[in-house]
């Protein structure tokens, strides 16, 4: 788009290539799908030398006539067989893959597009994708601005903070975030708490002993007595549905080298206590791109 609203379109590059014929008779694993699944791929690759050539700062459109690739790209590359799966992972490592868009190119053909935007540059109306901001970004995002708060009250202006974070900043940073998370998903416990000193018998936490402590809900348990951190002593507790779980166990697993199950569990447990904790353990093992493709015999 030029200085004066006009938009113009150029063809920088075009490329194909031809399936043999009778290939399905050759090898019956590669039928119609599959082919347009290596099509994607193909125009994968294309994009990528483009872009690393002309330095494109862009968001790229891709488009295919092919519903069942849309679902395939869709979906986690742990889903499928050997074959579909390693494609899979690899566009999704070159594209962020979302399904459902028209293809205005093709209407009749009712086509559908997948959209990526690299670097971070997400569209929030389409993209679910919570790991792109990990609790660390959210941590020191929410450590700042209780300095600001802090440094713009008068009594504080003589004791302005200015320098690199504490940690005392970001470990109450870090508890503001499980204050805010715990009202959102144990409401009638903290009200409960509050009022009574206990959970209802009924609730889900009652195996826990949980109490009040600084607004927050910790586990209690017999470590009390042990020589390790308080955090360890009382981690704090998260529900398993919670979306900062999630981005808990994501960066857990990514900062230990794509830690297993068992070692991610241990790890996430020495300072929080998500509830149902290997299940989501399960999702993210499951989830992760480079696990699966170091694991690429399983098929699901």
């Amino acid at each position: 788009m030029s200085s004066s609203g006009n938009v113009s379109v150029l063809l920088l590059t075009a490329k194909s290539k031809v399936a043999p014929k009778g290939t399905e008779k050759l090898d019956p694993t590669m039928h119609l799908p599959r082919i347009e699944l290596c099509g994607a791929l193909f125009l994968s690759h294309l994009f990528e030398k483009v872009e690393s050539s002309l330095q494109i700062i862009a968001r790229p459109f891709f488009w295919t006539d092919s519903t069942i690739v849309v679902h395939w790209l869709a979906a986690s590359p742990s889903r499928w067989k050997k074959f579909v799966g390693n494609r899979v992972a690899e566009i999704q490592q070159i594209t962020a893959s979302v399904s459902g868009i028209e293809n205005t190119a093709d209407v009749e053909c009712q086509q559908w597009s997948w959209w990526n935007t690299r670097c971070g540059g997400k569209d929030p109306s389409g993209c679910n994708n919570l790991t792109d901001f990990g609790p660390v970004y959210l941590v020191r995002l929410v450590a700042y601005m209780r300095r600001f708060c802090s440094n713009t009250k008068k009594h504080n202006q003589e004791t302005k903070r200015s320098r690199l974070l504490s940690t005392v900043e970001l470990e109450n940073a870090l508890v503001n975030l499980v204050k805010l998370a715990q009202p959102e998903s144990f409401v009638e416990d903290l009200h409960s708490v509050r009022t009574t000193g206990q959970v209802k018998s009924t609730s889900k936490l009652k195996a826990l002993s949980t109490v009040l402590v600084n607004g927050v809900l910790p586990t209690r348990g017999r470590l009390n007595n042990a020589t390790i951190s308080y955090a360890q002593k009382q981690p704090m507790i998260l529900d398993n549905k919670h979306p900062f779980t999630l981005l808990v166990v994501w960066y857990y697993h990514l900062s230990h080298l794509h830690a297993g199950p068992t070692l991610l569990i241990a790890t996430v447990r020495a300072k929080f206590w998500p509830l149902r904790l290997r299940d989501v353990v399960r999702k993210v093992t499951h989830e992760c791109i480079t696990c699966f493709r170091n694991r690429p015999s399983f098929n699901y």
